[in-house]
């Protein structure tokens, strides 16, 4: 018996083992039993414990412990004094140290809990690489999947803890022929081992590739299958029309747009975002990081669901926004938030600007006029809910949610 299909299986009631007949493998009988891995040896328990038996039945060793799981590489999980080790087919400890967990064996490495947090360690017990994480997976391929607990983020490691790429995601998965899953504050999408997406699309939910093709759900609730860059190829299951609603709060620098939004969001529990938080998130103060902040707010504005947007309402990208809140199938309220220039210029003077601006120009009173006027032009096109932006947020966020006939929560 080389190979795990070989060996008798568990019996229904996982009292015993049986032969390919269905017959049992031995006359005695277990509390519980599991499956055989090599080198031909299974969990099973009795009132002496748990611990591992031949096919045979009879026990690989004389040791008992409160819990052992099946071998994986040579090594067996196993707790002992409410403590974890992985002992060997013998039932000797495979290494001196014990952890809070342990996981099974994976390509020469196993998944540990410490004192200190998750790692991976070697057959021998040795760590291999000195840092420590909220979470770890099991590799594959050589990589495996880390959680970090103070940025609430997920990475992708190597065998010697180094990074496979330089992105982050809240969610990843390992990865399967090629793609790995993987969830960033837009939604779900499939990313390649440089960390980038396959595609720019993002989806309630994902599943591996299979042969190229994936099955996913919209936010619309459709169930639809993606080729690797994205593309739907069939439909397979419609899904209702829940676009939503989208808020876009337009306004002056220093109208009061970012503290109405944050009232908004305390008051509805949507998502929220501003022009300004896309810059933060992917510019790096030049052009290009300009561009990468616009293309972030314009996915934001063109995905389903509820949202909350904020940017000042003008400029050139203006007629993008347009279009993708129209793409966006959502049901739009536009916000015009009125102040008067000197106002705005007096709230701003109290501001530190952090923001990777690829401008050399700071606001200032000429350009707080530029857009004052850009603005009424802006608002003449299009119908806007005007509101005064001297009026407490959680004053407008009521007056807004009452257009659109949403309680607050």
């Amino acid at each position: 018996m080389s190979a795990t299909s070989d060996y008798p299986l568990p019996s229904p009631d996982a009292s015993h083992h049986v032969d390919a007949d269905g017959k049992p493998a031995y006359p005695g009988r277990f509390k519980n039993v599991g499956k055989f891995h090599p080198p031909g040896l299974a969990p099973a328990w009795d009132d002496s414990g748990w611990y591992h038996i031949r096919p045979n039945g009879e026990p690989g060793y004389s040791q008992r412990f409160e819990k052992v799981w099946g071998y994986y590489c040579l090594r067996a999980a196993a707790q002992h004094n409410g403590r974890w080790t992985h002992i060997k087919p013998d039932g000797t400890t495979a290494y001196p140290v014990n952890y809070l967990w342990v996981g099974n064996f994976q390509e020469g490495a196993c998944a540990v809990r410490s004192d200190e947090g998750y790692l991976h360690i070697e057959s021998d017990g040795r760590p291999l690489y000195p840092d420590r994480y909220a979470y770890v997976g099991d590799y594959r391929d050589g990589i495996a999947v880390a959680w970090v607990a103070t940025s609430r983020s997920c990475l992708h490691i190597l065998k010697d803890g180094s990074k496979l790429h330089d992105r982050v995601y809240h969610y990843l998965s390992v990865f399967h022929k090629g793609l790995a899953k993987a969830k960033d504050a837009r939604g779900w999408t499939h990313i390649r081992k440089s960390g980038e997406p396959a595609y720019r699309r993002r989806f309630k939910s994902v599943e591996d590739f299979y042969n190229g093709v994936a099955l996913v759900e919209t936010h619309t609730g459709d169930f639809i299958r993606i080729d690797e860059d994205g593309h739907t190829l069939e439909t397979l299951a419609p899904g209702e029309v829940t676009a939503g609603w989208k808020i876009l709060l337009t306004g002056n620098l220093g109208a009061g747009k970012t503290t109405l939004r944050q009232a908004l969001a305390k008051a509805t529990g949507w998502a929220a975002f501003g022009i300004d938080d896309a810059r933060r998130m992917v510019g790096d103060g030049t052009p290009r990081g300009e561009a990468l902040g616009w293309a972030e707010f314009l996915d934001r504005a063109q995905a389903h669901g509820n949202a909350i947007l904020e940017y000042t309402g003008c400029g050139p990208n203006s007629h993008l926004v347009n279009e993708s809140l129209r793409l966006s199938g959502c049901q739009v309220l536009k916000v015009a938030l009125e102040l008067h220039v000197t106002d705005c210029a007096r709230r701003i003077a109290e501001r530190i600007w952090d923001i990777p601006y690829p401008f050399r120009q700071l606001p200032d009173a000429a350009l707080l006029q530029k857009i004052h006027q850009d603005l009424a032009d802006e608002w003449r096109k299009r119908p806007h809910l005007h509101l005064s932006g001297e009026l407490h947020p959680e004053t407008n966020a009521k007056n807004i949610l009452e257009k659109i006939k949403l309680g607050i929560r």
